[in-house]
């Protein structure tokens, strides 16, 4: 029910955008749970994809040693 993804250490919800993303929504489902870096700017983005990401920010990612 939730989609969300890790962009250079921070957490979008991207829930809600994957059903309108220009790419299509599978482009985001394949990096769903993980980190989206790499794709995302693989693709580069505009600015505007910048900001419509940054009202999705919810946290920074943590990584902790098991």
């Amino acid at each position: 029910d939730d989609c969300w993804v890790v962009i250079e250490g921070i957490v979008y919800d991207v829930t809600e955008y994957v059903k309108i993303h220009p790419g299509g929504r599978w482009i985001i489902l394949n990096y769903a749970g993980g980190d989206a870096s790499e794709g995302y700017y693989k693709q580069m983005h505009s600015e505007r994809a910048d900001e419509i990401l940054s009202k999705m920010k919810i946290g920074k990612f943590k990584k902790t040693e098991p």
